[in-house]
């Protein structure tokens, strides 16, 4: 059944009759595009009065960072393209960035702010909105933030994402003093953790593109699959150029596999079990003599003593953890002045235990899985693994050094990524990252010139080790700040999954039975800016409901969107070519190089030429009006002296706390703390150009160069783990709990917190006999996140529509359609054990024979938006989020995405 069509009773047609600030949309040519009326054809009339160009920058993805010049005549926005100054894009912009005036002048855009006058709240249901002022609306939200902030800020939720990239949100909460501020991203993206964990680095880990030689990209992108900045595609290429071998290691044919060396087909949910017999070959087969022992011995935890109880052994006097000296066959602290005589085999009586080295224990876990063990669950030939991992430490250059700015560092010219692709699974995606970790470390190719690298700006603090001499844990691997409280703090039981990246499904479980997750208050107001889990989530409905018990619901909503369509306040969102709005730079994402690694740019964008076409704002604005509003804006702890302390405005350059400040003040002491009180907004145009800072280059780049040689080390037995689940073991028996709400057997969620990540399937591996395929979901270059209204732009629609045979469909194996009896073309109905969907099939030999494939996250819309968004198989219907389903995983907090499927002729 198709998913759209399960909506019942209520039609789009319905809405537009029924809502007169809906009705708006059918009389919007009249007055915008073409009408007699029309603010083109005015502006096309007679020589322009004003014709000029304006900076500005992109945000059509979660990234948003790619600068552009914006071309204005007479108010009217008539060209966009990429900024040749930027250093980073070299003037380049993706389709979605070109395609930006249709997020402008879109005539199913909300016109102004709303109110809800049907207190019956539902997709289905029509809400009746009437047009209120921006005066009206403010004070209605500024009331009541007020009143539950008298009574309870926790009774406050606002839930934010990439929609809507805003300074000021978080200064607002903190004003408010409450704690909730849940990100709705995440669950379908939870990669992080072994980045944090394992490089003191957060979001991304990339590879060192413009040095590395051999790269194994795994279910990810480093550019083009998504596009999420030009520069990405622009780097990879030219990698593959100078002679960088990229094999791909993903399920589908990616847009990488088409300018790479070579693609290897894997069943999804079995990355780890390839790792491990990767991990085999080089333990048993290739051998320690020909790894990076040097690295090992220096930089990790491989050779510390490991007690029975999966703790360091440590030195009585000192407390420090202990290696065993091989040559002077006696235990030495880990700070040992000669680590290359320390052991990383056998096993040793240290003060009255059984100590053994953590690589010992490690090599001993993966004896079992063998290349042919893999091959059988990964469909990965065994020959396959073991040529990969030859090719791996052959390329690697284990030995060499190179000199930059003077410095000698080692150079290790390989790197494997693994992101949501691979990463997305229970329990096994996480630990699929670590066991490649593992693996990296074997060849030393972490945080040094040509290997893998985090992508945040480098310095000191990145590789700083802890008392036991092991680099800190930082982010989401250390608990993200997500101290433990009992009864919670936080409306969204984020507790319950401490080192998880967000659980925006446990919000929508939490509002919808509190006492199931031990709450002692309940949501009075709910704050939608920028983030829409409702329909990217995979429950509609419990978020549905969920949002509809909430008594008071205020949206930022730029389009009807599923916030806007359950919300009670809907404050009109601009979209962002007519914002005034500043933002410092974003930590670049997908590669790593000098352009994007240390650059601190300013973005300022002035849209005071462009002519609003609806009575819209930008929400950084009104967030501060917000503040006035409900009264936190002034004084000691109100949002002036946050955005101070945020932004280190300070003397002469401090707000005045005690006045409304505006966003160009605000941006005015930004742009002078970071680049010198010499600038101003006033010489910010076109004709100066971007303002960039390069605070670091050459051999700073590189982490290795803070903490050389033994200085600090990184995990490779991954001990935080053990401690997190034991440490959360005693929260919870403190508090009096029996163990994690919604999970059936507690072994499930317990057994993710150990120190080495053996084999462990994800659910969705074993299902029942019919379900005798896989489906997965990616990321594509026109709609690759909702953020923007890619969906709903008509120029993308029409390019994807037209001129991709991909894109709106289901992929499907040639030889498995020949199977099954299915021809391209046909409609198939995909089920799951949690739900099903419909969609027209795409017969190719892009895509692993037990897979089925859906591009984007397409098929699913409010009732009153633009029908083009709705278009496409809905991915999500076959997803599940409940714990009874090991759906969550322990670690991240993250869906499962590789359902187990049926498929048939619809």
């Amino acid at each position: 059944m198709n998913h759209q069509m399960s909506l019942p009773t209520i039609t789009r047609r319905t809405f537009l009759k029924a809502s007169a600030a809906t009705a708006a949309v059918v009389a919007v040519g009249d007055t915008l595009l073409g009408g007699k009326n029309s603010t083109l054809v005015k502006a096309a009339n007679g020589a322009p009065k004003e014709d000029g160009w304006y900076p500005g920058v992109c945000k059509m993805c979660m990234q948003g960072d790619c600068l552009q010049r914006v071309h204005v005549v007479d108010g009217v926005v008539v060209k966009v393209e990429g900024d040749q100054r930027n250093p980073v894009t070299e003037g380049t912009l993706c389709p979605r960035g070109n395609s930006s005036i249709m997020q402008l002048y879109n005539a199913w855009r909300i016109k102004a702010p709303l109110k809800r006058t049907n207190p019956k709240k539902g997709l289905n249901e029509d809400p009746k909105f009437v047009e209120i002022s921006w005066d009206e609306a403010l004070k209605t939200v500024g009331d009541r933030l007020a009143k539950v902030r008298t009574d309870d800020p926790r009774k406050i939720v606002f839930v934010s994402g990439f929609g809507a990239r805003v300074a000021h949100l978080g200064q607002l909460e903190a004003a408010l003093g409450t704690p909730n501020d849940t990100p709705s991203r995440g669950s379908a993206c939870a990669y992080h953790f072994a980045g944090n964990y394992v490089h003191n680095e957060s979001p991304d880990v990339t590879a060192d593109i413009r040095r590395v030689n051999y790269y194994i990209n795994v279910a990810r992108t480093i550019g083009p699959n998504i596009a999420t900045s030009s520069v990405g595609t622009r780097h990879m290429l030219d990698a593959v150029a100078r002679g960088c071998k990229i094999i791909n290691i993903d399920p589908r044919s990616s847009p990488e596999v088409a300018k790479s060396a070579e693609w290897v087909p894997i069943r999804p949910g079995t990355e780890q079990a390839f790792f491990l017999a990767m991990l085999n070959v080089m333990l048993y087969d290739i051998g320690y003599k020909k790894l990076d022992m040097w690295f090992v011995k220096n930089r990790t935890n491989g050779p510390y003593l490991i007690g029975p109880d999966g703790e360091y052994v440590r030195d009585p006097a000192s407390k420090k953890p202990l290696m065993w000296d091989a040559k002077a066959n006696l235990p030495v602290t880990f700070d040992t002045p000669k680590p290359m005589d320390v052991a990383i085999e056998g096993t040793y009586e240290v003060n009255g235990v059984t100590a053994t080295p953590a690589l010992q224990l490690i090599k001993d876990a993966v004896k079992q899985y063998t290349p042919e063990w893999a091959e059988g669950i990964s469909t990965v030939k065994a020959s396959k693994i073991r040529e990969l991992a030859k090719d791996f430490v052959s390329n690697a250059q284990i030995g060499s050094t190179i000199v930059i700015d003077g410095v000698t560092m080692p150079f290790r010219p390989v790197s494997i990524n693994v992101e949501r692709g691979a990463y997305q699974h229970t329990i096994e995606g996480v630990f699929g990252d670590l066991v490649a970790k593992i693996i990296q470390e074997l060849v030393g190719c972490l945080e040094v010139p040509g290997g893998t690298h985090g992508n945040s700006a480098p310095g000191a603090a990145r590789l700083q080790p802890d008392e036991d001499g092991v680099l800190k844990p930082s982010g989401e691997a250390a608990g993200g700040g997500n101290a433990w409280a009992w009864p919670p703090v936080r409306a969204d039981s984020w507790l319950f999954y401490p080192v998880s990246h967000t659980v925006i499904q446990l919000l929508a479980k939490t509002i919808m039975d509190p006492k199931a997750y031990g709450m002692v208050y309940e949501p009075e107001v709910l704050v939608s800016c920028g983030g829409g889990p409702v329909r990217s989530s995979f429950d509609r409905k419990l978020f549905e409901q969920a949002w509809s018990k909430v008594p008071f619901h205020v949206s930022f909503s730029q389009t009807y969107d599923e916030n806007a369509v359950l919300a009670d306040i809907v404050l009109a969102d601009n979209s962002f070519l007519e914002k005034d709005q500043y933002q410092p730079g974003q930590n670049p994402h997908k590669v790593f190089a000098e352009e994007t690694r240390t650059w601190v740019p300013f973005y300022f964008r002035d849209a005071s030429k462009i002519t609003p076409p609806y009575n819209a704002r930008t929400v950084d604005a009104v967030l501060i009006d917000l503040a006035e509003a409900a009264g936190v804006m002034t004084g000691k702890g109100g949002m002036v002296e946050r955005i101070n302390t945020q932004y280190k405005l300070t003397g002469p350059l401090a707000l005045d706390t005690n006045k409304k400040p505006t966003l160009r003040q605000i941006a005015e002491g930004f742009m002078k703390v970071t680049y010198g009180t010499q600038y101003s907004l006033a010489d910010y145009n076109d004709a100066s150009g971007p303002l960039f800072l390069y605070t670091l280059r050459g051999a700073k780049l590189y982490n290795y160069s803070y903490w050389p040689d033994n200085k600090t080390r990184h995990p490779m037995y991954m001990i935080q783990l053990l401690r997190v689940g034991r440490q959360h073991r005693k929260n919870l028996e403190a508090a009096g709990l029996s163990g994690i709400p919604g999970w059936v057997d507690q072994n499930d969620f317990w057994k993710a917190f150990v120190p080495i990540p053996v084999w462990t399937p994800c659910p969705e591996l074993t299902p029942p006999p019919e379900y005798d395929m896989w489906a997965i979901n990616w990321k594509t270059p026109m709609a690759p996140f909702y953020c923007g209204d890619t969906h709903g732009n008509v120029w993308l629609h029409e390019t994807m529509s037209t001129f991709d045979p991909y894109e709106y469909t289901i992929w499907m194996n040639s030889a498995t359609a020949q199977k099954k009896g299915i021809k391209d073309g046909d409609m198939v109905v995909v089920e799951s054990r949690y739900g099903k969907t419909q969609g027209k099939v795409k017969v190719t030999e892009l895509i692993h024979p037990d897979v089925l494939g859906f591009p984007s996250g397409h098929g699913a819309a409010s009732p009153m938006a633009n029908p083009i968004v709705g278009e496409g198989p809905y991915f999500n219907a076959l997803c599940s989020i409940h714990e009874k389903d090991r759906a969550i995983d322990p670690i991240t907090g993250g869906i499962e995405e590789g359902p187990a499927v049926k498929v048939y002729k619809a």
